[in-house]
């Protein structure tokens, strides 16, 4: 028997390891920034992460705020050399039951993890 997800701890953490569960659920309404965060499995720019999700770079700038202070997405400093920020997931997946309280489970490095909103 698989054993259910440990509470998580995080929510109350500052970033970039803490997330905002009533963000998450905001932000995973708006199908534009599902599918950014869905974008990001490896690191990416704003303007790499605009072209494959057909969305206007201005717009893709303000979701990855929406992203990123939801704790959904992580800046990542890989290339010194690049001026540019690259994104990648914060979390491997993230699932959302609405029931009262609302859930959200979401996995992290391999961990499960859950809270309520």
């Amino acid at each position: 028997m698989t054993p259910g997800p440990l509470p998580c701890n995080l929510k109350a953490q500052d970033r970039p390891t803490g997330c905002d569960p009533p963000a998450i659920v905001e932000t995973v309404s708006d199908d534009e920034a599902r599918a950014m965060f869905l974008a990001c499995t490896e690191p990416k720019t704003a303007k790499e992460i605009a072209t494959e999700c057909d969305i206007p770079t201005s717009t893709a700038y303000r979701k990855l705020d929406k992203l990123t202070n939801a704790g959904m997405l992580t800046p990542v400093d890989e290339d010194q050399s690049s001026m540019a920020t690259r994104y990648v997931k914060s979390m491997d997946c993230i699932s959302i039951t609405y029931d009262d309280p609302v859930q959200i489970e979401c996995v992290k490095s391999g961990l499960r993890l859950s809270c309520e909103v």
